[in-house]
This record gives C-alpha cells, structure tokens and sequence, in this order.
C-alpha cells in the first residue's frame, strides 16, 4: 500500500511540472497569475477573441500603422521641396499636416505595442489601452476634417453647402461607390462597440 501511494503522490507530482511547462511555454509571463494562465489557455470558446486580438490584429494594426507612418515621413521630403520652389500655402499645409500625422502615428504604435503587452500579461492597462487605440485615430481624422472645413469656409463658404449634398446625395452614394465609406464607418462603429462588450463581460479575468 505504501508503495501504491508514493507511486501515486509521484505521479501527480508529474502531471504538475507538465502542466507548470506547458503554462511557461505558452506565455512566458513570469508575473501572470497562474489561475488567469488556465483560463486563457483551456477556456478557448470564451477568449477565442482575445487570443485573434492578440497575435493577429494588433500585431497587423501596428505593422500598417508604422509602415503609414515611415511613408508619411519620406512623403514630407516632397512636400518641402515643393514648399521652396512655388512658396504656396497648400505645400505648407500638407507639409504640417504630414508632421502632425507623422507624430501621431507614432504615438499611436507606441501605444498598440503597450496596449498588446498589458494584454498578454492579462492587466486591465491593456484594455484601457486598446481602447485608447482603437478610438483615437477616429478622433483624429474627425479633428483634421474639422480643420479642413474651417479653411474652407474661410476661402469658399459657399462649397460647405455643396459638399455635404454631393456625399449624401443618392448618386454619389450608389453610383461612385460612396457607400463603401458609410459601411466602412458603421464596421468600425461595431468593432469598437463590440470589444467594449467583450471585454467588459471578460474583465474579471484581468488584474490591476
């Protein structure tokens, strides 16, 4: 019998260190909790998400972000070029608005790398952070269209008007494909909305 129970007492001894192996290989997280590494590695039909989130789109979104933000940034080189040889305010516009997008963009990878780290580690950081990453492009180009339409009014008021009829207007919508921007919008509405949720139902999962 004695030897039966040291037998078993070894044997759960085993199951253990390759059940503490697999946990190190997968995440490599010394600080993460144990109990939370299980549930994200055996509960897949509840972060199947997250795991999709993770190691394919953020790693996607910050590869587009910073290769936009590389060919903004040799884009400028043209922009003062033309700056020096026609001395137009257009040139001096987009030149200031390319180092504005520029600077932006690279915040912004800054923090969807934060963002992807405080994930894998299962801190709630993370999701503040892929909340902040999400929105602030939206809120970005809503400023610099803004931007645009006070210039605008200052130079041609009258266009404001027409503009707004043209891009609702049916022919522009169904003839030149305009509706592939309102879907566009309505996708990223829905994305943002529905990780909020997810995570929201899913934050007893991640630690401060």
């Amino acid at each position: 019998m004695d030897l039966n129970n040291e037998q078993a007492v070894q044997q759960n001894d085993n199951v253990q260190q390759v059940y503490n192996t697999v946990n190190d290989n997968l995440f490599n997280q010394s600080n993460v909790n144990p109990e939370q590494t299980f549930i994200v590695t055996h509960n897949q039909y509840g972060m199947r998400w997250y795991l999709f989130l993770v190691w394919g789109f953020m790693i996607y979104y910050f590869v587009s972000i910073a290769v936009g933000a590389v060919n903004h940034f040799l884009q400028m080189e043209t922009y003062v070029n033309m700056m020096k040889k026609w001395h137009n305010s257009y040139y001096t516009f987009m030149f200031v608005l390319l180092l504005v997008t520029v600077i932006f963009e690279v915040i912004l990878a800054i923090i969807i790398l934060r963002a992807r780290k405080g994930l894998l580690e299962l801190k709630k950081r993370g999701i503040k952070d892929l909340y902040i990453s999400l929105i602030t492009p939206a809120v970005y180009y809503v400023v610099c269209i803004v931007g645009c339409f006070v210039i605008a009014a200052f130079k041609a008021p009258e266009e404001i008007g027409e503009f707004f009829e043209t891009i609702f207007s049916a022919n522009f919508i169904i003839t030149y494909g305009g509706w592939k921007y309102f879907l566009i919008i309505a996708a990223y509405i829905v994305f943002v909305v529905g990780n909020v949720k997810y995570f929201n139902n899913r934050k007893q999962m991640f630690i401060n």
